[in-house]
């Protein structure tokens, strides 16, 4: 339906921030301990406030960080995006030695540091909140101009990083910008408005590992250099000519292993990042994304081999009795337990998903007729029929399944298969439950 797919949108954009943010925050951490830069540190603390920002302002952190703090939720996300200005500022002055390509900028920046703390103390003291709203909208235009000012300016005077850092910059302090120009009522709220931070973030991960490959490229050039040296010292002492060379070595062995580690440590927040865009957090079952590309390939082969595939929509029945009467934890645990119970039923090449609440979704391929996945849906049954252990109690549920075939009843559509396993879940369901529907056109 309209609204799943609105749904589902909505929370790929939540999850491709968030697992975004905490990559870069966990990359940068790492960097943070291994250098001891204030740089790194600037950098984590402007990412946390970022995060948090979002976090607040998306509702998400009233739901399960602070649920009783109302007057700090009230004021939080603009405090927040004040001292991620603030941390942004000061990590750009930092990074990009602002001072010695240009006194104006570098004080530019400190200013806008300062009015960023300022604001963020008025925020949470006395400002209103529709005032720090605009002040907020508005500073963060400022910003962004001044410090992509400051990197076009560094990189014109021929600081190499200063040109990976204004592409970089550029993406990620683009997204803010349209953020605050929805805000300040100037843009119209759309995709790229409201998903601007995502995408920005999204660009400023890859063009941060290439400055890491350019800053490998200098340390290699300053080896050459060093060589060259070398060669032309040849009068000199053999004994400090060896010391030199052994020492430059063993520096840029020491740089190249770090940057081994930081490769590697991004390549495990990346496949953390792209398991929780594609899996359910409670259950770790596929999700509606990972279940989508897994029907094409399925459907695909299913008419190659002239055979058939069927998708079983599992809804719990009485699960919402079970969870408003012994609360949410025990109902996660018994979504966990029934998922467990569910991976006995399906052979290994089907995909068994968490389709959301207490929807579980079947997709069986490569099958001769319907009655075989008849046969799953009572296996299913009968699986769910034995008492669940949860929380040291027994409990008990049934399922209610809707069955839609594919090729039998239309085009290999996602959406159209799922939507009449749906139908024939809530015809199962009206019937009493603790059975199975087969969706028939018409009825």
């Amino acid at each position: 339906s309209e609204l799943d797919r609105l749904r589902s949108q909505r929370m790929l954009g939540f999850g491709l921030l968030y697992g975004a943010i905490i990559a870069l925050l966990g990359y940068n951490l790492i960097l943070t301990l291994v250098t001891r830069e204030i740089g790194y540190f600037l950098y984590v603390m402007f990412i946390s406030t970022v995060g948090l920002a979002q976090f607040s302002y998306n509702g998400l952190a009233y739901q399960n960080l602070w649920p009783d703090a109302i007057a700090w939720n009230n004021v939080c996300p603009n405090a927040l995006g004040f001292a991620a200005i603030m941390f942004a500022a000061l990590f750009t002055r930092n990074l990009l030695a602002a001072r010695s390509y240009s006194v104006t900028l570098d004080v530019a920046l400190m200013l806008l540091a300062a009015f960023a703390l300022f604001w963020a103390i008025a925020t949470i003291w006395f400002a209103s909140y529709a005032t720090a709203a605009k002040v907020f909208a508005l500073l963060a235009v400022v910003s962004a101009s001044t410090m992509l000012l400051t990197g076009a300016v560094s990189a014109w005077q021929g600081y190499r990083p200063a040109r990976w850092f204004l592409f970089a910059w550029t993406a990620l302090l683009a997204g803010l910008a349209g953020h605050g120009l929805r805000g300040m009522g100037i843009l119209p709220a759309n995709f790229l408005t409201v998903h601007g931070v995502q995408i920005g973030s999204w660009l400023e991960m890859v063009l941060i590992s290439i400055a890491l490959a350019d800053r490998l490229n200098i340390m290699k050039q300053e080896k050459s250099q060093a060589q060259a040296l070398a060669l032309e010292a040849s009068q000199r002492s053999e004994r400090e000519l060896e010391g030199m060379v052994e020492q430059r070595v063993q520096e840029l062995n020491d740089v190249n292993r770090t940057l081994e580690k930081e490769v590697v440590e991004r390549r495990k927040a990346e496949e953390a990042l792209l398991r929780l865009v594609h899996h359910d957090a409670l259950t770790g079952l596929p999700n509606r994304v990972l279940l989508r590309d897994r029907f094409q390939v399925a459907a695909a082969h299913a008419k190659r081999e002239d055979r058939f595939l069927a998708v079983l929509m599992i809804d719990l029945d009485g699960f919402k009795r079970i969870n408003d009467t012994l609360g949410h934890s025990v109902g996660d645990d018994l979504l966990v337990t029934v998922a467990d119970r569910l991976r006995a039923c399906v052979r290994s090449a089907d995909t068994l998903a968490r389709f959301g609440g207490d929807e579980f979704v079947v997709l069986l391929g490569g099958l001769r007729d319907a009655g075989e996945a008849a046969v799953v849906a009572d296996k299913v049954i009968a699986t769910l029929a034995e008492p669940l252990l949860v929380a040291g109690q027994q409990l008990r549920t049934t399922p209610s399944i809707g069955i839609s075939i594919y090729p039998q009843q239309g085009n290999p559509d996602f959406d159209s298969v799922l939507k009449r396993a749906d139908v024939a879940m809530y015809r199962a369901k009206d019937a009493g439950g603790n059975d199975y529907r087969l969706y028939l056109e018409g009825r």
